[in-house]
């Protein structure tokens, strides 16, 4: 979901409205991320379903509701800053600059995927309680 949000979503922005990032685009932009954020309950009922322990650790704090708004709010401004660098750009500096955040994504992605601790530990416990039925899970998270 990293590299959709922080990659793709700023050059779909670009595709869809080229130059035109008028603050109205900003501001219909900025309303999606209201609308996520109050789906969050919704899909998170959803993810109790296939990943028992993650539903565990959603009963017990309501932390994490404003935590993942935040975080797609911080990854949404961060799209939204990329697709206006790219609007900014001349076309000798395109290609880097597109290049520069697509290495800067995979390596925070890269980052991800090599956790420590008890972050590494808790992500395998949450591994071991999930269902692995694939249609079942795309079922249940339509």
């Amino acid at each position: 979901m990293n590299a959709h949000i922080s990659f793709d979503l700023g050059m779909a922005l670009v595709d869809v409205k080229g130059e035109n990032l008028s603050q109205s685009v900003r501001e219909d932009f900025n309303k999606i991320n209201l609308i996520l954020a109050q789906m969050i309950d919704s899909i998170q009922s959803k993810i109790r379903q296939v990943s028992p322990l993650i539903g565990l650790l959603d009963i017990l704090s309501r932390f994490d509701e404003a935590l993942t708004a935040f975080s797609i709010k911080i990854a949404r401004d961060a799209a939204w800053g990329f697709a206006v660098g790219i609007s900014e750009q001349s076309p000798d500096n395109l290609e880097a600059f597109i290049q520069a955040r697509d290495q800067s994504v995979a390596t925070f992605g890269q980052q991800l995927l090599q956790l420590q601790g008890l972050v590494r530990l808790g992500v395998r416990l949450i591994n071991l309680t999930e269902r692995k039925n694939i249609p079942y899970i795309v079922d249940t998270l339509r």
